[in-house]
């Protein structure tokens, strides 16, 4: 019973590491040269800077709230869950703040992504 949200957690917690942050730098960084080719055409890109700004904070919120983490769970043992079931809270909390700050993320990538139109 307390090893399968352990599990559950820790996957989610490598893949957002591993998968989802460099994803999203890589697509700031292409997003980031977008907005720059565009300005050299004369375009008007003030609208996405804000946007850039705050993709780049959801992507240190989400790297902030997974630091760690899964050596955290991986440190637990059945006897803490037993002592304490509300162990696993703070890795519940990292999640839901991981998947705010990945919507957040995504509404900021369309953002940008508006100015270039």
């Amino acid at each position: 019973m307390f090893a399968d949200p352990v599990v559950h957690f820790v996957r989610a917690t490598d893949t957002i590491r591993t998968v989802v942050l460099p994803g999203l730098a890589r697509v700031e960084a292409d997003l980031r040269a977008l907005l720059a080719a565009a300005k050299k055409q004369g375009l008007d890109v003030s609208g996405a800077a804000a946007p850039v700004k705050d993709l780049r904070a959801q992507v240190a919120a989400m790297s902030s709230a997974t630091g760690g983490l899964s050596a955290h769970l991986l440190a637990l043992t059945a006897a803490d869950w037993n002592a304490n079931h509300a162990v696993l809270l703070p890795a519940l909390n990292a999640m839901s703040a991981c998947r705010a700050a990945g919507s957040r993320a995504v509404q900021d990538v369309r953002a940008v992504e508006a100015v270039l139109r």
